[in-house]
């Protein structure tokens, strides 16, 4: 089997599997990302709910995306509308990881889009949008 790799170097890999570390590559190279606060479990432990809440909302607002730092595909993002929601959803997701993104949550379209390269250079293949039920948890 005489296949070439087809895939991302291990290097793109693990800086995309940190979101924390794509996020901020990402911001320093101009493109906009949401507002985040990064927490440990550590963290949500030492200073507690009610102050992490209060930090959060006043950094970011009442609409938050919560996902593990560290995981793929939606496992273990949850979307909080209301601070109250804050604590279960860190838990959530510190079952997956135990360092979470909370990012400013940002109404529209979830669009994914593949970018391959060829003999002819980097070349992006068609848009695919992707629209979620409320209240069910993205799965491929």
């Amino acid at each position: 089997m005489d296949l070439p790799f087809v895939g991302s170097s291990s290097h793109a890999c693990r800086v995309a599997w940190d979101k924390g570390t794509a996020r901020e590559l990402l911001h320093r190279a101009g493109i906009p990302v949401p507002q985040s606060v990064g927490l440990s479990a550590q963290t949500f432990r030492d200073i507690g709910a009610t102050a992490l809440m209060e930090h959060v909302m006043h950094r970011l607002g009442e609409r938050v995306v919560v996902k593990p730092t560290r995981c793929g595909s939606a496992l273990g993002v949850t979307g909080v509308d209301g601070m109250g929601a804050l604590p279960s959803a860190l838990v959530h997701s510190y079952a997956y990881c135990e360092d979470a993104l909370v990012e400013r949550f940002h109404d529209g379209v979830d669009v994914s889009v593949v970018c391959v390269e060829d003999g002819d250079g980097l070349r992006a293949l068609t848009p695919v949008a992707v629209y979620y039920e409320k209240g069910h948890e993205f799965d491929f």
